[in-house]
């Protein structure tokens, strides 16, 4: 099963049994855990994407 295989990662997926690409970096920084920043290519489908460079929402 692909996944991020990444412990540092903030979407790190121990069950990967082999990296895919798709891991996220954490921004250090950044107190709220429920935010993510990705880069482009990364998100895929129908989504929306609210894109804040080399931000955060911790007021």
């Amino acid at each position: 099963m692909g996944g991020c295989t990444d412990p540092a990662a903030s979407n790190y997926d121990p069950n990967a049994s082999w990296d895919d690409g798709s891991c996220i970096p954490w921004l250090y920084g950044c107190m709220d855990d429920g935010f993510c920043v990705a880069t482009v290519g990364q998100v895929t489908g129908p989504y929306h994407l609210y894109w804040l460079e080399h931000s955060c929402l911790d007021g």
